[in-house]
């Protein structure tokens, strides 16, 4: 807990003073249920997509765009799944639309293999009945919502630019921390595979946010 709160405060330090008020120390990492990790990922998804879509309309940066082009739709995929198939892009509700669209993620972060695991993990939460809105009517957190709202404060520019970037490599560097410790201590099977799949796709998002503006510093 101790490397974790010194790291949060180095990111700060290290980030323009504008961004330092809204990055924050996230909550300690802690065992998390099923239930709550697939609630934080799908949060993290929806700021991923929400940030990039204002990079989309503000920066002019073909890197940056390119990267939230990239950002919406795995993490859109991602969210899909994660919320037993229920409507992103037009698929069923419930088993049968989870098990399609986990197959399409699992397939975009594992190949044939993640397709199976996918599939598994979009039945599980499909099945589970109730659950939550679809990705796009997923609440926020406090801290995510904040950092959204700094971003949408900002005009066109260079300064756009570096906090989005910025911004970007802290949100990946907390996904990858959370994908990694539910892969090795989760409770479901197929979740934890499918995390354990979608590591590799999460590290290399993170690889290419520390090439942007703004993100060079976040290392």
């Amino acid at each position: 807990m101790k490397k974790s709160l010194v790291f949060a405060a180095l990111l700060a330090c290290a980030a323009p003073p504008a961004l330092a008020q809204v990055m924050a120390a996230p909550p300690a990492m802690a065992p998390m249920s099923t239930e709550a990790f697939r609630m934080m990922a799908m949060q993290s998804d929806v700021f991923e997509m929400e940030s990039s879509r204002l990079a989309l309309q503000r920066s002019r940066n073909p890197a940056v765009q390119r990267f939230a082009q990239m950002m919406i739709g795995d993490h859109a995929a991602t969210s899909q799944a994660l919320n037993g198939g229920r409507p992103v892009a037009g698929l069923p509700g419930g088993t049968v639309g989870g098990a399609a669209t986990g197959a399409v993620v699992g397939a975009v972060v594992g190949g044939p293999v993640g397709a199976v695991v996918g599939g598994a993990v979009g039945a599980t939460a499909g099945s589970a009945g109730g659950g939550m809105a679809a990705a796009g009517g997923v609440a926020l957190d406090a801290r995510h919502a904040a950092m959204l709202n700094q971003l949408a404060s900002i005009p066109p520019g260079p300064q756009f630019d570096a906090t989005y970037g910025a911004m970007q490599v802290q949100a990946h560097q907390e996904a990858v921390a959370m994908f990694a410790a539910y892969a090795q201590g989760g409770s479901n099977p197929a979740m934890r595979t499918f995390a354990q799949q979608a590591l590799p796709s999460l590290q290399h998002h993170l690889a290419v946010a520390q090439r942007l503006p703004g993100g060079r510093g976040m290392r």
